[in-house]
């Protein structure tokens, strides 16, 4: 004989063959091989509401009345090479912002460096004039005391 084995929500849980398996769960009911060649063809769960009225293996004339099948809902076909072509151009457009980003951080960086330049000079040039009001200071100063 054979035993369409399902779960406490009447889920498909196996096919077992009384000839094969030495231990049929409890919660199976008989079928008919046609029925189990039927029930092949698709994802198929009992009616738990129905159990009680079953009282012969279950055949083919039975299949409408104790089981439901569950479609399957087909996901889309998804085109692994234009998927990688999106991506690449993806990466594409990242990196070129990222180069821009980074000629610019580059040209700020200059910038930054030429008025840093400038700013160094103008106080080498203040601190050369100190220096040399200093010196004229002094010579001043010298001078004053000669006299």
């Amino acid at each position: 004989m054979i035993y369409f084995a399902y779960k406490e929500t009447g889920e498909f849980d196996g096919f077992y063959d009384d000839e094969i398996h030495s231990v049929i769960p409890t919660t199976s009911v008989e079928i008919t091989e046609e029925l189990q060649k039927d029930l092949f063809t698709g994802l198929w769960f009992i009616n738990i509401e129905k159990i009680s009225e079953i009282n012969k293996p279950l055949d083919l004339e039975d299949k409408d009345a104790f089981f439901t099948e569950h479609k399957i809902k087909a996901l889309p076909f998804i085109d692994p090479q234009k998927e990688l072509l999106k991506q690449m151009a993806t990466n594409k457009l990242d990196l070129m912002n990222k180069n821009i980003q980074i000629n610019n951080l580059t040209k700020q960086l200059a910038e930054n460096k030429l008025d840093s330049m400038k700013k160094d000079s103008t106080i080498n040039m203040l601190i050369k004039q100190q220096a040399q009001n200093k010196i004229e200071i002094m010579k001043m100063k010298g001078s004053n005391a000669n006299e």
